[in-house]
């Protein structure tokens, strides 16, 4: 009963106190960053933010870039842009940290002539840039363009169809060709997949690359997320499970089981997938859902009464696997995987049977996403349903971050400590995938290993002169790769 009181007692504290709470986390995210930015004195909200790593303020690069306007182009941990008409390519002293790219400050001072500087007392960074600024367009190599901003408008009905972008005092509106290449990027929860004009919303952030002859070569559309439980609800204010506030202001669309609604028609317990703009951190969109009992289905009505996948546990590019829902008879049936594919068809295989089969794309890389199941019967649609169990895909193998000692370093202890840390995307790391080999033998046995890294101390010395390793990692769907680097032992 004292557990009981303690735990009531701290939820009406809890409910009480949330309007004060929700004033003081208003944007509804992450802390405030340690270090801040301004770019052109203006303040840019960076997550993650700038960090010390050894000494040295790294800084994330595309976040910055972005901001910018100008171009980002990535392979593995070289980064390739374009100011005007000069290539910038960093290849040495960027650090990659849980899937996150940095580079030093000097980054943007030497290559993009730009003047960047930190100060120690404000603990602020300072970018100022008078040729690029907070550009809506820039040109790109082989002559084409690219538009970036704000989506204002998707335009499904015209054809060819189009998307509207603003920033700033700028507005510009590009027509969509067909076969034009849709990547959607969710950068909260570091994933993206392959997607179609459908899948651009207003409020999220675009970047449109048009090609010299005017055609749409490829969008990125991009957003920020988050996905929880309703803890609490009070007035406008709604708190999740993990902690986090969500503030719903005019311009965000609110639906419940796919019907629209206000946040009064909300209740603890529900699902809900948030979509906020990644430049102002408003809530755009808020999808909630709630399981209806099987009992208050009222007989003759159009209903779903299940829907769940063939799997549950996590996929790779190329896995396939079924879908099955259940409700009522002779209707037209769709089903979601997640926010990110939506519409997928289910035909119906058997009277209130409808089936279909999904097979994870090239690209796809999202986590405990959920299926709705989507059912419409001589024009009454039925509540959307949502499945009990969730799916997670990745088509990135995971990376090895940190290696120690570092490629081609040279240490003074013939028994130095080796190890290697991983990041991964929407899969987790296998502990039991990850393999260390050093001078061609397998040392995984005497090595601490978890999904995060791995970690040997030699029993024995080691002679004076190379010492070559290798480690290998795999994710829980399947997804592998291997690192090797050579650092040398000079004790004399």
């Amino acid at each position: 009963m004292t557990l009981r009181c303690v735990c009531v007692f701290l939820l009406v504290a809890m409910t009480a106190t949330l309007p004060a709470f929700a004033k003081a986390n208003r944007h509804a995210g992450p802390a405030p960053a340690e270090i801040a930015v301004s770019i052109n004195g203006a303040p840019l909200s960076v997550e993650p933010p700038p960090r010390f790593v050894g000494g040295r303020l790294l800084v994330p690069v595309r976040r910055i870039l972005d901001a910018l306007g100008l171009p980002f182009d990535r392979r593995g941990k070289t980064i390739t842009t374009q100011a005007g008409d000069h290539t910038i390519t960093l290849n040495e002293g960027s650090v990659e940290l849980r899937g996150i790219l940095y580079a030093p400050l000097r980054f943007f001072s030497a290559g993009l002539g730009a003047s960047a500087e930190y100060d120690p007392r404000g603990r602020k960074v300072e970018i100022i840039s008078g040729s690029v600024g907070h550009s809506s367009v820039v040109s790109v190599a082989g002559g084409g363009r690219e538009y970036m901003g704000v989506v204002q408008a998707v335009d499904n009905d015209s054809r060819p169809p189009s998307i509207t972008v603003t920033s700033g005092a700028s507005v510009k509106t590009v027509r969509i060709s067909p076969g034009a290449q849709f990547v959607i990027s969710d950068v909260a929860a570091n994933t993206s997949v392959p997607g179609s004009l459908e899948s651009v919303h207003v409020g999220d952030y675009a970047k449109i690359s048009v090609r010299k002859d005017g055609s749409v070569d490829r969008v990125i559309d991009s957003f920020a997320s988050a996905h929880g439980k309703i803890a609490a609800l009070s007035g406008n204010t709604i708190l999740l499970n993990d902690g986090q506030v969500i503030i719903p202001t005019g311009v965000t669309a609110l639906s419940l089981n796919g019907v629209g609604a206000r946040t009064t028609d909300l209740q603890v317990g529900d699902d809900v997938d948030v979509r906020y703009n990644l430049e102002t951190s408003e809530v755009r969109e808020i999808i909630a859902s709630r399981r209806a009992p099987t009992a208050m289905i009222a007989a003759g009505s159009v209903a779903i009464e299940s829907v769940e996948p063939s799997v549950n546990r996590p996929l790779r590019q190329g896995d396939s696997f079924s879908i099955t829902m259940r409700g009522t008879p002779g209707g037209q049936a769709t089903y979601d995987v997640g926010a990110y594919f939506t519409g997928l068809p289910l035909r119906e295989s058997s009277p209130g049977v409808y089936t279909g089969r999904y097979t994870v794309p090239r690209g796809a890389n999202f986590a405990f996403a959920p299926i709705f199941g989507h059912l419409t019967v001589r024009g009454t649609e039925a509540p959307r349903a949502q499945s009990a169990s969730e799916i997670s895909a990745s088509s990135l193998p995971p990376g090895v971050a940190d290696i120690a000692p570092e490629q081609g370093q040279t240490v003074n202890n013939s028994q130095p400590s080796i190890y290697a840390t991983f990041t991964a995307g929407a899969v987790p790391v296998s502990p039991s995938s990850v393999v260390l080999i050093v001078n061609g033998h397998d040392v995984t046995a005497s090595a601490t290993r978890n999904a995060r890294f791995i970690e040997y101390h030699p029993l024995s010395a080691y002679g004076d002169g190379d010492v070559r390793v290798t480690v290998r990692v795999g994710d829980m769907a399947g997804n592998s790769t291997s690192k090797s680097w050579t650092f040398t032992i000079r004790t004399h």
